[in-house]
């Protein structure tokens, strides 16, 4: 785990072009015309995931599946507080970013292959981070379709190939990630204790006291 004491970042920075490209979006609401539907929804796709801090998912393809969870928040790891994003597959795998880009556990860079998977996790405030950003250039569309069983939302921010959240329609929360050439993700928002505990205890990693839950 030496590999892993050297990455480290804030986590909630994380958020930082997120809570920019909201106010971006209520600025233009108040001094010019009212944003459209498209940037409305993915504005509020990214608030959502703004409170989130931890993901679950069933990750699907090349005619696989295989579950995910990503946990993000600050761990205590050699007597240090640092902040960043876990990520636990079903088979094993385990992948991390601490702000110097997806990491395996033992430090080597992951395989293409490993970080198309990362992304397909939906860890929030990365994948917040990643759409906030983007649409700050204001390249937004967002489309009425059906994801998980039910109606959706599906929003992209980027060009044609870009990656989609898929989000309820009442309450914008995600649903599903499809990730053009890579695969589809159905996410199910948050976890409860004993899977977060699990997660930290698969990279070593303990939940620093007086410090906020991930």
């Amino acid at each position: 785990m030496r590999a892993l004491g050297r990455f480290r970042f804030v986590a909630t920075a994380a958020g930082i072009p997120l809570c920019i490209a909201a106010l971006g979006v209520g600025l233009d609401a108040a001094a010019f015309d009212r944003p459209s539907a498209s940037v409305s929804l993915a504005a509020g796709a990214l608030r959502e995931l703004a409170g989130l801090h931890a993901m679950r998912g069933s990750e699907i393809s090349a005619r696989r599946s295989v579950s995910s969870i990503c946990v993000q928040g600050d761990f205590r790891h050699d007597g240090r507080i640092t902040g960043g994003a876990l990520v636990l597959l079903g088979d094993g795998t385990r992948l991390y970013d601490f702000g110097h880009g997806v990491r395996n556990y033992d430090g080597r860079l992951p395989t293409p292959v490993q970080r198309r998977r990362f992304q397909l996790a939906g860890c929030p405030l990365l994948l917040g981070d990643r759409l906030g950003s983007r649409l700050m250039k204001g390249v937004t569309a967002a489309t009425a379709t059906r994801a998980d069983g039910g109606w959706a939302y599906g929003v992209r921010v980027g060009r044609s190939s870009a990656l989609e959240l898929f989000v309820t329609r009442r309450t914008l929360r995600p649903l599903a990630l499809r990730l053009p050439g890579a695969g589809w993700s159905d996410l199910e928002p948050g976890a409860d204790r004993v899977a977060i505990a699990e997660v930290r205890r698969a990279f070593g990693l303990a939940r620093p006291e007086g410090r906020r839950r991930a």
